[in-house]
């Protein structure tokens, strides 16, 4: 996949949820308080339907899971994602507010593959 200006899609960035109880300065929910804000989740099966391995080998070197209205950790199928992602040896980086993430959150969870 190419882009307008010719480049090639390689680094994918995933809102896997738009769910969040946090309340950040600067956030678009915080800035913008009575705006009816989307509350979704992505499941591993779309995510899967989204990126089978053979997209992924030819259009995806590397995933960013990040938030901009939501945070991941409240994707409940979240880790099952991660594990999907690490199952194809893929880079991915997950950037999660750290006053939600807990051990039992992440369990026992081998991020160092």
């Amino acid at each position: 996949m190419i882009n307008r200006y010719g480049w090639q899609f390689y680094h994918w960035h995933i809102e896997p949820s738009s769910k969040c109880t946090v309340k950040c300065p600067r956030c678009p929910r915080t800035e913008f308080p009575n705006t009816s804000w989307l509350q979704k989740e992505l499941s591993l099966e779309e995510f899967k339907n989204a990126f089978t391995p053979s997209f992924i080998s030819e259009y995806v070197q590397r995933f960013t899971m990040c938030g901009d209205v939501g945070d991941p950790i409240y994707c409940k199928d979240y880790l099952r994602i991660v594990e999907y992602i690490k199952s194809i040896n893929l880079l991915a980086m997950f950037i999660l507010l750290p006053m939600v993430v807990t051990r039992k959150k992440i369990g026992g969870m081998n991020l160092h593959k």
